[in-house]
């Protein structure tokens, strides 16, 4: 600390000054930002995480639908009344040379 006590004494507030420190908090209490922008805030970012979520879901998901589409329509594509080949398991056609479908289809009764 310092030993000098002229920090003590009281400072008179420049002529006015109160008067402009009022009208300093009253206009600046009168363009706070209304109550509800805090809430359409959050509202907001909580739909865009919501958004965000649901489309990741959906692109993690494309391969497997795609997969599925492409299966169906090798289903719907193959002749019901086929006999069955090489025993209970067939190949369907694949649109990709490293994959391969195989139908299986429950064994004959023994007569």
């Amino acid at each position: 600390m310092t030993d000098d006590d002229s920090w003590r004494r009281p400072l008179q507030p420049p002529a006015g000054g109160l008067a402009r420190l009022r009208r300093s908090v009253e206009a600046r209490s009168s363009r706070s930002a209304p109550r509800w922008r805090a809430p359409l805030a959050w509202a907001s970012a909580a739909i865009v995480a919501v958004l965000a979520i649901g489309a990741t879901q959906y692109v993690q998901r494309a391969p497997q639908r795609a997969f599925e589409r492409h299966l169906r329509s090798a289903l719907a594509t193959m002749p019901t009344d086929e006999v069955v080949e090489r025993g209970i398991a067939r190949e369907l056609p694949s649109s990709r040379a490293d994959v391969r479908i195989v139908e299986l289809a429950p064994a004959a009764p023994a007569r």
